[in-house]
C-alpha cells in the first residue's frame, strides 16, 4: 500500500530550494497547486504545441504576412489563411474592391468638408478641378464615382437651383497621383459650373 506523508510545509535541508531527484516524477494531477504569479514564466517555461483545449492555438509556427488566424473548413482546428476578397450580395458572389480615396468639397470656394487619402484640390478655373492624392494609386487604371449639386441654398422648388448635375473626367487626366474633373451645369459651352457640393470616390 502506498505510503502517505502529511505536512503543512516542506523546506530544504540546506538553502531555500527543494529539488526533485533525477528520474522521479511529482504527480499533481489529482490535486490543486497554487503558485505566485512570479513563479510562472510562460515565455521560457512553455514549450512545444499548446492545444486549443488548454488555451492555445494548436499551431507550431506563425503564418505568412497578412494572414489571419481562422477555424479550418472542417471546424476541427485553427489555421492561418488569407482573408477572402469575396462577399455575398444575396444572389451571387461579387468581388469586393476597396475605396481608395474620397472627397466632399465646395467648388465655389474649394473648401474641403471631408476627405480620405486626398491631400489638396487644385482649382484650374470654373468647374475644373484636380484632386491630388495623399498616397498615389498603383497606376492610373482606377474608377471614379461622383455626385454633384449645383446649389443647396434653394431646395423649395425642385429642379431650379437644387439639382444633381454631371461630373466628367478630362481626357488623359487620370494619373497615379491625381485626377482632373469637370463639374457641369453651366448655360453655355463648355457648360462648366462650380457646385456647392461635389463628392468624388475612387475605387481600385
Amino acid at each position: 500500500m502506498p505510503s502517505k506523508i502529511q505536512v503543512d510545509q516542506i523546506a530544504g535541508a540546506t538553502g531555500s530550494t527543494v529539488t526533485l531527484p533525477s528520474g522521479q516524477t511529482l504527480d499533481l494531477s489529482s490535486g490543486t497547486v497554487t503558485l505566485p504569479n512570479s513563479a510562472v514564466n510562460l515565455t521560457t517555461k512553455v514549450t512545444g504545441t499548446l492545444p486549443v483545449a488548454n488555451g492555445g492555438t494548436g499551431l507550431t509556427s506563425l503564418g505568412t504576412a497578412s494572414q489571419v488566424l481562422r477555424v479550418n473548413s472542417g471546424a476541427t482546428a485553427l489555421e492561418f489563411g488569407t482573408v477572402s476578397s469575396n462577399f455575398a450580395d444575396g444572389s451571387s458572389i461579387s468581388t469586393a474592391y476597396g475605396l481608395k480615396a474620397w472627397i466632399n468639397f465646395n467648388g465655389n470656394n474649394n473648401n474641403i468638408r471631408g476627405s480620405g487619402n486626398v491631400s489638396s484640390i487644385t482649382d484650374n478655373g470654373t468647374g475644373d478641378f484636380t484632386i491630388n492624392f495623399t498616397t498615389a494609386m498603383p497606376d492610373a487604371n482606377y474608377g471614379i464615382a461622383n455626385f454633384e449639386y449645383y446649389s443647396l441654398s434653394d431646395n423649395t422648388i425642385p429642379g431650379v437651383n437644387n439639382h444633381m448635375a454631371e461630373g466628367r473626367r478630362n481626357t488623359g487626366s487620370m494619373t497615379a497621383g491625381s485626377f482632373r474633373v469637370h463639374t457641369t451645369g453651366g448655360s453655355a459651352a463648355p457648360y462648366l459650373q462650380d457646385h456647392e457640393q461635389s463628392t468624388f470616390c475612387v475605387y481600385r
